[in-house]
């Protein structure tokens, strides 16, 4: 039997695996690390979407009133819910990667379900962005590392101005809800 034992495989399938393990190792910190990255960048977009929003509701607060925005129907439960829905949808679709297309599906329903509840187009205006920067984007359908790069980079700006619109609702609602405190 020749030294080593197994037909001389054994040690090179050690340093196999050592190397292999050692790589998976640094793989698996390197995972971490993007994600903690990820949640990082992901809290910071949040942040900055409710300063959004809130701005947007101080200055609506204290400018000059150019048009009244009508009452929400906040007893239209069906709409605020798929709205609700919809919005996370969008997010997720950000998140995921998904094709142009499947993101518009998501603005488009978003919209329609805002404007049913009486948010004017103002007030919903980067879902108006939004859904021309997504247009802009559909038909992309090979995916390169430089086109996947591109898209990733429009689609955090889409989901920062979806966080805003979803900070807007939410300090509407709190208008109308004293008391109510997000869980």
């Amino acid at each position: 039997m020749p030294k080593g034992g197994h037909n001389g495989y054994r040690p090179y399938s050690i340093r196999v695996l050592k190397i292999l393990t050692a790589e998976g190792i640094k793989g698996g910190i390197n995972i971490l690390r993007d994600m903690r990255k990820e949640r990082k960048e992901q809290e910071d977009l949040e942040k900055e979407a409710q300063t959004v929003a809130l701005e947007s509701l101080e200055l609506k607060a204290t400018a000059e009133p150019i048009t009244v925005e009508s009452e929400i129907e906040w007893d239209n439960v069906g709409s605020l819910f798929w709205l609700g829905n919809d919005l996370m949808w969008i997010k997720d679709m950000m998140f995921r990667g998904a094709m142009p297309e499947r993101a518009l599906e998501g603005i488009e329903k978003a919209m329609k379900y805002a404007t049913q509840l009486g948010f004017s187009d103002k007030s919903i205006d980067r879902l108006t962005i939004s859904k021309t920067i997504i247009e802009s984007l559909v038909g992309i359908t090979e995916m390169d590392e430089e086109k996947f790069g591109l898209l990733q980079q429009h689609y955090q700006t889409v989901e920062q101005y979806v966080e805003s619109v979803k900070w807007y609702i939410d300090a509407r609602v709190k208008e109308k809800q004293s008391g109510f405190e997000k869980l």
